[in-house]
């Protein structure tokens, strides 16, 4: 709760919009922090394993937590700043979030939750921990059984690659309109109306491939055509619409030049990410374990 209230306090300074990208990068940061405690946790239990009073086993979980939360972290945090600086406004928007979220959960993590910790080990009859364990110890010989993970993974590599390449290939259905261009309309109805009623009505234009989203009790609906098309939706809604009044609420339109270009940008970005990660691996630790984290 804190970590997001520090996420909506630094977006009301900075008084930026919040956008759905950016409640993407709200909700990535949660499970962030989340996995930053659960590391701490697990650390703690260790210590404890090994016999440690709660106090010592505490600080030294904290610290032996600290420097791959730190790590994890600024990698994250790297390819925010990239997408922020050479991304367009949607990737903005999911950067800015993202990097706001990583700097709150790692304070979150690393200060509060110690603090926390802290405050209830004051308490003499604070001494013990317990911790659920789901899964006990395992006795599995996974480094034995590394090629059968190795065929699986590269099997499931190539049927991806495979998809996305044939899928682009019938005509770039890998890009939604803000990378291959094309018109956004959304619409309102006084009665609900159903996705498969309308995408009736849009076969009847041409326009049967574009997608639909229904919303508010299936009353608002979101169309996206490709680059061709749209602009006959709204006077075939009102020709089979007849006992149904709608009304257009917005209509958005993004030309073929511009969506390449922002294709391009989001590719660019992408693999300057990826770079930044890897010098930034590259110098924690070795270039090997650079290269395995990207293919990864």
């Amino acid at each position: 709760c804190l970590n997001l209230l520090i996420i909506l306090g630094a977006l009301s300074y900075f008084q930026a919009a919040l956008t759905l990208p950016g409640i993407a990068g709200i909700v990535l940061t949660i499970g962030m922090s989340v996995d930053a405690n659960v590391l701490i946790f697990e650390r703690i239990r260790e210590e404890m394993a090994l016999g440690k009073t709660l106090r010592f086993a505490i600080a030294n979980g904290f610290k032996r937590a600290f420097r791959t939360i730190l790590d994890a972290n600024l990698t994250t945090l790297i390819t925010a700043l990239i997408l922020f600086r050479f991304g367009t406004g949607p990737l903005r928007g999911f950067a800015v979030t993202l990097s706001i979220g990583i700097l709150a959960s790692m304070f979150t993590a690393l200060f509060v939750s110690r603090a926390i910790f802290d405050l209830f080990t004051l308490n003499k009859k604070f001494a013990h921990l317990k911790m659920l364990r789901l899964i006990g110890k395992t006795n599995i010989d996974f480094i034995s059984r590394r090629k059968i993970a190795y065929f699986i993974s590269l099997a499931v590599i190539i049927c991806g690659f495979a998809a996305f390449a044939y899928r682009g290939y019938r005509g770039e259905k890998n890009f939604g309109i803000d990378f291959q261009g094309g018109t956004l309309q959304q619409f309102r109805f006084q009665e609900a109306v159903s996705v498969d009623r309308i995408r009736g009505v849009l076969k009847e234009t041409g326009l049967a491939d574009s997608q639909i989203q229904s919303f508010g009790n299936n009353k608002e609906i979101l169309i996206r055509t490709g680059e061709q098309g749209g602009e006959d939706i709204t006077r075939k809604f009102r020709e089979v619409f007849k006992d149904n009044p709608f009304e257009l609420l917005r209509i958005e339109k993004v030309g073929p030049s511009i969506g390449s270009q922002l294709r391009n940008k989001a590719i660019g970005a992408i693999f300057l990410a990826l770079l930044g990660i890897c010098i930034y691996i590259t110098i924690r630790f070795k270039f090997n374990f650079a290269v395995s984290a990207i293919i990864a």
